[in-house]
């Protein structure tokens, strides 16, 4: 998805093998990734293009964009997306989206930051998710703007594990209804949206699920994301750090809880492993690039959860690191394809195989 979405908006070179962009508005992909969450996933996708501008502040040409894939995994997980971003005034205003229909698999371990390896559940469920984002340039590098989404999860069918999901205890088991409104504010001075070398993103959210019909669970969350980057002693080698913070009021469902781990952040963590109300996460790695379009990095985490921020000396906090590999698409691009491998102090692990960095 991502190296087409790059060839789009122009954020590096476009292949010489494909038609020339401007007469092309149609490409169909194959996708695949890996993740311990997902497994393996294999699936087909179609991206369309048009409306291309000039950006008020840049030379180059993008486009607004509308992408649907169809994804299965070898978890037996079934994904269909259709996502779009929509831009408006020489990119000044600009709407991005996505609609989800999926049929999932997944675990469940509870509620904290002391669940055991046996209280784990799997199960399976479906859902419907809609989001909508729209954001506002109100100066150079400063954005405000709103934030929409509707997630409805049913069927929820529990394969193994007698816990609280299986009793129907923990909140949202028998499914859950939220339709969600909030607002955003971000800076971003990233010399590039997927590749960052310099500059920082700060980007903070407040959502609201009011206590209506419409809700089936209500709940306001606050969340920050902080990411860095600098060149080190030269272009080749680059030192990123992010530091990440999520508060969930008490009466969400499960799903809205904030969790632990993933392919983004605390990699070698499986996503959900700890979940609580109040989360707080950070890393930082090292992005070295070779000569020869490879790079290597070494990544290391730290984060923890707890019912709330006074409470997170009651667990151990996680700890997680790791080496990764990475390749870029083609001479002078920026987008990469990336390979990590990441352990926990747990003992457990991860493999990680994707498109562009994790921050």
């Amino acid at each position: 998805m991502f190296p087409l979405f790059g060839f789009a908006q122009g954020f590096f070179p476009y292949p010489k093998w494909l038609p020339a962009p401007d007469s092309l508005h149609i490409f169909p992909t194959p996708v695949f990734y890996r993740t311990p969450e997902n497994g393996a996933a294999f699936g087909l996708g179609t991206l369309y293009r048009f409306n291309p501008i000039e950006y008020v502040d840049s030379t180059k040409k993008r486009f607004s964009t509308v992408y649907l894939s169809l994804i299965h995994t070898t978890k037996k997980q079934t994904l269909l997306e259709l996502n779009h971003h929509l831009l408006f005034a020489k990119g000044k205003i600009f709407l991005r989206g996505n609609i989800n229909v999926d049929d999932f698999y997944d675990k469940y371990y509870g509620i904290g930051g002391n669940q055991r390896e046996s209280d784990l559940e799997t199960f399976r469920f479906q859902r419907a998710f809609w989001f909508q984002q729209a954001q506002w340039q109100w100066r150079k590098n400063c954005y405000l703007g709103g934030i929409g989404w509707y997630y409805d999860l049913r069927n929820i069918s529990v394969i193994s594990g007698n816990g609280a999901l299986a009793n129907r205890t923990a909140p949202g088991a028998e499914g859950s209804k939220n339709l969600v409104f909030g607002i955003s504010s971000t800076i971003d001075t990233r010399d590039h949206q997927f590749v960052q070398s310099s500059g920082i993103f700060w980007e903070v959210q407040t959502l609201n699920a009011a206590n209506n019909g419409a809700n089936t669970h209500p709940f306001t969350r606050i969340r920050t994301d902080l990411r860095w980057a600098t060149p080190l002693s030269n272009t080749k080698t680059i030192l990123a750090t992010q530091l990440y913070l999520d508060q969930t009021s008490k009466g969400a469902a499960f799903q809205f809880i904030p969790t632990l781990g993933g392919d983004r952040i605390l990699r070698g963590y499986f996503r959900g492993r700890y979940r609580d109300y109040s989360y707080a996460a950070a890393q930082a790695e090292i992005r070295h690039t070779f000569p020869n379009q490879f790079g290597f990095q070494a990544f290391a985490s730290a984060g923890q959860v707890g019912s709330t921020w006074k409470n997170f000396n009651d667990s151990p906090w996680k700890i997680a690191g790791g080496i990764g590999l990475r390749y870029k698409v083609s001479e002078g691009s920026r987008t990469i394809l990336r390979l990590d491998y990441a352990i926990n102090r747990d003992g457990g692990s991860g493999w990680y195989v994707r498109v562009n960095e994790a921050f």
